[in-house]
């Protein structure tokens, strides 16, 4: 009896247990449907909507960047429209940047015009304005360079490095007839520039070898190309190695010209190291190294690369060296500057550093500066100070300026060159 008493009250629950059951799966099905459909609608309102907290931005966003991702599936000229005006609007620029790389993926060389109606409405110094023109410049190639010599933005120097990274040889041929296309706006110092730059990002040696080319046909300034190369290469490469790719350079002139952008890194950002290879150097290039070094290291611890200067042999370069290197130091700390003047044993190298001293000096205050200048034993190098001095006296109290240059028995000369203006 008891048995049958528990099955026939089991048969009885069961029901009931099934109802709560089926009503609580139809509830939570019921509220995963409007769950759904709630944001469902919530995704197209912020398509559209603007403000709000910063939740809702980011769902703005987010849902901005699913529905331009579709409009870019069919890049026609209303599409591009929308999604380069969403791009302008944008002011968080990690989804700026997403929305901007849905034209690039899509970009074609039949629809690069139109996006460029939209980019150059962007930052002419953003990554975006200089990544769509290298792009564009690596598709078109000749009719991408043209095209900015008909535009007010700076886009020929990009357009021709995309260019270079694609099809180099193609550009370089290219380049060689482009005094007879005779293009207004297109000069040819630029795209020279610009030609190099490419080549220096993606083919060092071809770079080179075009450098020496120009210089054999006797362009004088070609060799002022490797400096940008070589500038390219201390950003990836040690001293040691760079200085050696310089070194094995095929003339004078790159070898110079590399070895003034070496020191000029190196001196500011490891000078020590840097020091040690320019005073080791063949001469024909140790002046150039021991003057960009010094200048450089001076910008960063005056003090220290006038002490390094002093130490070396007297020559052009240490004597430009430590002019250059108490300027820098008067402009930071006259003190201690003039204190390190007063130790010096007199010499050639501290007549130098008197006159860059003064140099500096003389813009705050030109009286001092006159008393400095008296000091340099140099004739020729005292001369120049006072040159310097006396102008500046001239621009702060011309009646007071006047009065001392009367009473200096200086030169005629030198008094014509203190009346003189600077040019």
């Amino acid at each position: 009896m008891t048995q049958k008493k528990i099955i026939i009250s089991i048969y009885c629950i069961s029901p009931i247990i099934a109802f709560l059951i089926g009503s609580k799966i139809h509830s939570e099905n019921e509220e995963s449907n409007n769950t759904a459909t709630s944001k469902a609608g919530n995704l197209q309102t912020n398509i559209v909507a603007s403000g709000g907290d910063n939740t809702s931005k980011t769902k703005t966003s987010e849902a901005e960047l699913e529905a331009l991702a579709e409009l870019a599936n069919d890049l026609d000229s209303s599409n591009i429209e929308t999604i380069g005006k969403a791009v302008s609007e944008e002011t968080d620029p990690l989804m700026r940047r997403k929305m901007f790389n849905l034209l690039l993926d899509k970009m074609t060389v039949d629809n690069a015009l139109e996006i460029r109606e939209q980019v150059i409405k962007l930052d002419e110094k953003g990554t975006e304005f200089r990544d769509f023109h290298y792009i564009w410049g690596s598709m078109a190639g000749a009719d991408a360079v043209i095209h900015g010599a008909s535009t007010k933005e700076t886009d020929i120097q990009i357009t021709m490095e995309g260019w270079v990274s694609s099809s180099p040889d193609e550009a370089i041929e290219w380049y060689k007839g482009l005094d007879e296309l005779k293009i207004n706006g297109l000069y040819t110092g630029w795209v020279k520039k610009s030609l190099v730059d490419g080549l220096a990002s993606t083919n060092i040696p071809q770079a080179v070898d075009f450098i020496k080319n120009l210089s054999d046909k006797g362009d004088r300034k070609a060799n002022e190309l490797i400096h940008d190369v070589a500038l390219k290469l201390t950003r990836t490469m040690p001293l040691n190695e760079v200085a050696d790719w310089a070194t094995n350079l095929p003339n004078d002139g790159m070898r110079k010209t590399s070895t003034k952008a070496i020191g000029s890194t190196f001196g500011y950002s490891d000078p020590i190291p840097a020091s040690k290879w320019a005073s080791t150097l063949d001469p024909t290039l140790s002046s150039e190294a021991i003057y960009s070094v010094g200048e450089a290291w001076a910008r960063r611890d005056p003090a220290a690369s006038s002490e390094w200067l002093s130490s070396l042999p007297e020559s052009q370069a240490t004597n430009k060296g430590i002019e250059k290197a108490l300027q820098h130091w008067a402009a930071h700390d006259p003190k201690r500057a003039s204190d390190h003047l007063i130790s010096m044993p007199e010499s050639n190298h501290k007549d130098r550093a008197i006159n860059g001293f003064v140099s500096r000096v003389a813009k705050e205050d030109p009286q001092a500066a006159i008393l400095w200048a008296d000091t340099i034993q140099n004739e020729s190098v005292r001369n120049e100070a006072f040159v310097k001095a006396g102008r500046a006296y001239l621009r702060n109290d011309r009646v007071a300026a006047n009065e001392w240059l009367n009473a200096s028995g200086l030169p005629n000369g030198i008094k014509d060159k203190i009346n003189s203006p600077k040019k």
